[in-house]
């Protein structure tokens, strides 16, 4: 998960991120997968595939250029210019329109369905969870982040797709971001995440700045490992929505809040499917 950096002088204020987040130059925008049950406390959502589909090309753009720029990957990784996975169709997208209209930055959050036969997980395409020497370590980890999530009755997330426009680079903006997915793990319930993050430019260091902390099992942690695909060196990270960072409480509530107000766009391609087989 690629991410800009925010200097180590920089001290950011909760009131900076609250100004930030309602700013009137900024259009925020949430995407929800065409399987998802929206919940009734977001007060502005609908479907519609066009729009869905537009938005979620321009997000894949957006991010093919960021990672591109940044070296995280080749032009070769690209279709048509957009940086695509198969975790896109299947996740929840956070998005920050700049003044003029452009994506600034975004986020995707993935809740996965545990009671499925056919989980597949991010976290396991990692080159980490191909070494012999730790692969099952990293196995048995996740099962037990699983199972606590299954204990408490919570969802199961990834969270990746980090990635923030150039110009607001050295700002709130990127802290946001990693805000968003406790606070939309709120609006759902509660949530245990998961995120594989790189420490280029600081991500990793950002991530358990507010709240993320190295998965480990029985005590040990995972080790950093060095992904070859984006020729970095990468930690996997865990995130409880309800055991932030206490600095960070009151930004995460208020960017709860604010989540509610937002235009949710739902992809309703299966809704016509479904009315198409029914006919």
């Amino acid at each position: 998960m690629q991410v800009a950096q925010i200097p180590s002088n920089t001290v950011v204020r909760p009131i900076s991120v609250q100004r930030r987040f309602s700013f009137p130059s900024r259009r925020l925008v949430l995407l929800a997968p065409s399987n998802a049950s929206i919940p009734k406390i977001f007060h502005d959502a609908y479907a519609s595939h066009e729009d869905h589909r537009s938005l979620l090309s321009e997000i894949q753009r957006f991010r093919g250029r960021v990672y591109l720029a940044d070296g995280a990957i080749e032009e070769s990784d690209l279709t048509d210019g957009r940086h695509v996975t198969a975790a896109d169709e299947h996740s929840w997208h956070f998005i920050v329109h700049d003044a003029n209209g452009d994506i600034a930055g975004c986020i995707r959050y993935q809740a996965h369905d545990l009671s499925s036969l056919l989980l597949r997980l991010s976290v396991f395409n990692s080159s980490l969870a191909a070494c012999p020497e730790w692969g099952p370590t990293l196995r048995r980890a996740v099962e037990s982040e699983i199972a606590l999530a299954k204990t408490r009755q919570l969802t199961f997330v990834e969270v990746g797709g980090w990635a923030v426009a150039e110009h607001v680079r050295n700002t709130a903006e990127p802290l946001r971001l990693g805000l968003v997915a406790y606070s939309l793990g709120r609006l759902m319930g509660g949530a245990v995440g998961l995120c594989t993050a790189t420490r280029r430019h600081c991500s990793s260091s950002i991530l358990r700045r507010i709240g993320g902390r190295f998965l480990e099992h029985e005590g040990t942690a995972i080790p950093t490992y060095y992904d070859p695909r984006y020729a970095c060196e990468m930690d996997i990270l865990r995130f409880h929505s309800w055991n932030p960072n206490p600095r960070y409480e009151l930004w995460i509530e208020e960017i709860r809040k604010s989540l509610q107000c937002l235009t949710v766009i739902r992809d309703s391609s299966r809704e016509f499917l479904a009315a198409a087989c029914a006919s």
